[in-house]
């Protein structure tokens, strides 16, 4: 829905398939160098990665392609950062590495699957609420992590 939208608000094509590439690129990056990032931010890296994807929520206030492209910058980081965190608890325990892998794998599918549903249906009373939508996500993600201390 992210490239409809950006269509909609006049972004070309090739600006939205820049914008979606930077995403991409800077998770790729992000996961490349995960370590390297653990190691400055510590316990904090999942959590600095939940509130880079909560950048989302700033789409359809980020008016111009260069602020469009610090906000897919930021989220793609930010979902290098959960995905290799995500990987890192799933694979753990020693002896539950199937299991729990499946378990993550699991939930991206389910994720996968019911998050463009959900997002079809809120965008009914409004496109652009699919953004914060989906930043909530994040955001309710990061409640047991703040609860943690």
């Amino acid at each position: 829905l992210y490239p409809a939208w950006l269509n909609q608000t006049g972004f070309g094509y090739e600006s939205i398939g820049i914008l979606v590439g930077v995403m991409g690129f800077t998770r790729t990056v992000s996961f490349l160098l995960e370590h390297r990032i653990y190691q400055h931010l510590g316990e904090r890296t999942m959590s600095t990665g939940y509130a880079l994807c909560a950048l989302f929520a700033l789409v359809p206030f980020a008016k111009g392609f260069l602020l469009q492209l610090f906000v897919m910058a930021g989220v793609g980081v930010g979902m290098g950062l959960l995905f290799h965190e995500g990987l890192n608890l799933a694979l753990e325990p020693a002896g539950k590495v199937l299991g729990n892998t499946s378990v993550f794998e699991t939930a991206l599918g389910t994720g996968f699957f019911f998050g463009p549903v959900v997002a079809g249906a809120v965008s009914v009373f409004g496109p652009f609420l699919i953004f914060p939508e989906t930043a909530m996500v994040s955001l309710v993600q990061l409640v047991p992590i703040a609860r943690r201390g």
